[in-house]
């Protein structure tokens, strides 16, 4: 015969730990059931976001990300909240993403951008602060990134050498534009 709801009441109130739980001891025990669960909440939600989220990170060292700062600039005009102004040697300029969060879209897929900058950190030939832009998409696939990436070369590359010429100088194993484009 199962036990009733009133008869566990009356088993609490009368016996010795009706006096416990009357004391506080239900309330703690209350409170960390609660604990547990909002804990175990985060652990899923965490869980879940690192499993149906794809991060792309690109750094300001990295050869992409005078690429992505102008992809950025070409899908976030009159959207962004918050912007930078990057000139060129020509007096030619663009408003990109300021560090933060921002959300563009591509291909119908939202993606958070975060551009973080490291005062801390500066690069010793040009004294620039350490940058990097993660961009993170609700995708399981690196797919559509490659292709992100790939338009972001293609734009920048046909903006940039438009009836200018670039010269290139070696700088160890590696060669690297000398200077502004010259027309």
């Amino acid at each position: 015969m199962p036990i009733t709801k009133e008869e566990i009441e009356e088993m609490l109130k009368s016996g010795p730990m009706g006096a416990v739980f009357a004391g506080g001891a239900g309330v703690a025990v209350m409170g960390l059931a609660l604990g547990v669960a909002r804990s175990s909440s985060r652990i899923v939600v965490t869980s879940l976001q690192r499993q149906l989220t794809t991060t792309l990170e690109v750094t300001s060292k990295d050869a992409s990300f005078p690429w992505i700062l102008h992809w950025l600039h070409e899908k976030g005009s009159g959207r962004l909240r918050h912007v930078s102004v990057s000139t060129s040697a020509h007096g030619e300029f663009e408003l990109v993403p300021a560090p933060g969060r921002h959300w563009v879209t591509y291909e119908g897929w939202p993606l958070l951008v975060e551009r973080a900058r490291e005062y801390g950190t500066v690069n010793a030939s040009s004294g620039v602060p350490w940058e990097k832009v993660l961009i993170t998409g609700a995708t399981g696939s690196t797919e559509r990134f490659t292709r992100l990436l790939q338009e972001a070369k293609d734009a920048c590359l046909q903006a940039r050498d438009t009836g200018v010429t670039t010269v290139l100088t070696c700088w160890g194993t590696d060669w690297r534009p000398f200077g502004a484009p010259r027309r």
